[in-house]
């Protein structure tokens, strides 16, 4: 009998411990809107711009509009949110700013992450890299749902077919740097979209323009940056 009553107990506490340890989780899942699970978000525009440098090396410049779809007005990734994935290859990446701080932009290839506190769920960030001169083609895939995709190359320097149906655009930028436009929508997460590479020669007009054009853009970041201070 006493055996029977010594082990009565032991299940019944048992019983009340794991009721405790639900009880605890539940607290902590409450408590972290985020989860153990990735964080819901989509890329409302992402934004290219693709030139040759002087060493014949392609640039990439991008701006990206990222929603965090949390109830948070002021989201706080507690880990970094995966946003696009870099094709091999790809190097010198770098934050330029935005709504957030260059180094909240960080990348562990191949992906780029937003880390941190963030000002508001629609985030704008901006960022760079290189892609080098004997690269084939600019390979362009997101870890997230792709709302407006637009894909600006520099018809200076370089032509660059993509390998399926894109929407062609009206040529934009200044008569003596323009670009060609292409645009696609409604991405799936995972979508991929390739651009072949057919490399023109580059002059020095042209490389005079293509530092001209990265010096504005990071002034632009800048600008971004600055305004997006407390205060």
């Amino acid at each position: 009998m006493r055996f029977g009553s010594r082990r009565r107990h032991a299940l019944w506490r048992l019983f009340f411990l794991q009721v405790a340890l639900l009880a605890v989780a539940s607290v902590a899942i409450a408590n972290d809107p985020l989860g153990q699970g990735p964080v819901p978000a989509r890329i409302l525009e992402r934004r290219l711009r693709v030139t040759r440098d002087a060493q014949g090396d392609y640039r990439v410049v991008e701006s990206m509009l990222v929603r965090i779809e949390t109830g948070s007005e002021a989201p706080e990734l507690s880990e970094p949110l995966s946003l696009v994935k870099l094709q091999a290859g790809a190097d010198n990446v770098r934050g330029l700013g935005g709504d957030v701080v260059p180094g909240q932009v960080t990348f562990v290839a191949p992906l780029v992450a937003l880390s941190g506190s963030l000002p508001q769920r629609d985030v704008q960030l901006a960022f760079t890299y290189r892609l080098p001169g004997s690269a084939p083609s600019l390979v362009l895939a997101a870890e997230h749902e792709v709302l407006t995709l637009i894909v600006e190359v520099d018809k200076g320097s370089l032509t660059a077919r993509p390998d399926r149906a894109i929407t062609r655009d009206a040529d934009g930028g200044a008569s003596s740097r323009p670009h060609r436009t292409y645009v696609a929508n409604d991405l799936a997460p995972g979508a991929t979209f390739t651009f072949e590479f057919t490399t023109n020669v580059v002059d020095g007009r042209q490389r005079f323009a293509v530092l001209v054009l990265t010096s504005l853009l990071a002034l632009a970041a800048a600008v971004w940056a600055w305004r997006a201070r407390p205060g």
